[in-house]
C-alpha cells in the first residue's frame, strides 16, 4: 500500500511539472502579454529590437534611431518622441508621454507599421510577440 501511495504522489508531481512545462512552451506570447519595454523593463532583445524597427518604419514618424536591439538614451528619446507625436497630432491625446512602450505606444507602433513586422492586412507581424499591445 505503501509503494501505490508513493508511486501515485510521484505520478502527480511528475504530471504537474509537465503542465507547467507544457503550459508555458506551446502557447505564444500574445502582444496583450509582452513584457513593457524601457528603462526599468525589458532592455535589450527581440522586444527593444521591434520598437527600434517600427519607430523607423511606421509611415508617418521616423524614429532614425539604430536597431541594435539595446535600450538606451536615443530610443528612449525616438519613443518619447513618438508618443508626443501621437498626443500633439491627436491620434492618441491621453497617452503619456514617459519613453516607456506599455500597451497603447505598442497599439499605436504595431498598427501603423507598414512593412510587415507589426500589424497589417489581417495578420500579426513578427513584431506582434514580443510589442506589448490591447489588440
Amino acid at each position: 500500500m505503501k509503494i501505490a501511495r508513493k508511486l501515485a504522489t510521484a505520478a502527480v508531481t511528475i504530471g504537474m511539472a509537465m503542465t507547467a512545462v507544457i503550459g508555458t512552451t506551446t502557447a505564444a506570447d500574445a502582444s496583450p502579454r509582452a513584457p513593457y519595454v524601457g528603462y526599468g523593463y525589458a532592455e535589450y532583445g527581440s522586444g527593444v529590437w521591434c520598437v527600434q524597427h517600427l519607430l523607423n518604419h511606421n509611415g508617418e514618424y521616423y524614429g532614425g534611431v539604430s536597431e541594435d536591439s539595446y535600450w538606451g538614451p536615443k530610443t528612449e528619446a525616438a519613443v518619447k518622441g513618438f508618443q508626443n507625436y501621437l498626443k500633439q497630432s491627436g491620434r492618441s491625446p491621453r497617452i503619456a508621454v514617459d519613453g516607456i512602450v506599455g500597451q497603447d505606444t505598442g497599439w499605436w507602433l504595431l498598427y501603423l507599421n507598414k512593412d510587415g513586422y507589426g500589424y497589417g492586412n489581417g495578420s500579426n507581424g513578427y513584431c506582434w510577440n514580443y510589442v506589448p499591445s490591447s489588440f
